[in-house]
């Protein structure tokens, strides 16, 4: 199917649009068994991976989502981290929630230059997902998080669209 659509795109001169072919670790067993699913590097523009829980990528200690990473560089893929929120640390806990998820997160990211963009889910899940365990993850409800944020946005290693960053 993923071949049978990307080919669309080609016969149609689509070219204002990139696939991505996305992984979440949390419902993956290991890489080989991801790997089976691959349509091959003609049919595919990015990687993409899904990271929530921070055990994914705290001190590089969750081992599929290196060998994902690792994988995607042999492959000559940039890496989206196409949905990711803090859950289960969520932001209201300010500095608390800052130290033990964003902070690893932007750490495994500047450890990963094959990373070339990510989308933050600001969701509070047990409203919008009816996922209360996974906490409220809007960080605007948290004034030091979105200060914190706001200023690691300003870092010189992200780019922005020009409308967006008048945001920050």
């Amino acid at each position: 199917a993923w071949r049978y659509i990307v080919q669309k795109f080609e016969e149609n001169n689509l070219t204002n649009a990139a696939t991505v072919w996305c992984s979440c670790p949390a419902m993956s067993k290991n890489l080989k068994e991801l790997m089976l699913f691959y349509p091959g590097d003609d049919f595919v523009d990015w990687w993409g991976i899904d990271l929530f829980g921070v055990q994914h990528f705290k001190n590089n200690q969750d081992q599929l989502t290196e060998e994902f990473v690792k994988e995607a560089e042999k492959h000559n893929k940039p890496v989206m981290i196409g949905e990711c929120s803090a859950i289960r640390t969520g932001v209201l806990d300010g500095e608390k929630s800052w130290v033990g998820w964003f902070k690893p997160f932007f750490e495994w990211m500047y450890q990963h230059n094959i990373i070339k963009a990510f989308c933050y889910i600001n969701w509070n899940w047990g409203i919008d997902w009816k996922q209360p365990e996974w906490l409220n993850c809007r960080i605007h409800e948290n004034t030091i998080i979105l200060n914190k944020f706001r200023e690691e946005l300003q870092n010189q290693f992200y780019i922005h669209n020009h409308a967006f960053s008048k945001l920050f």
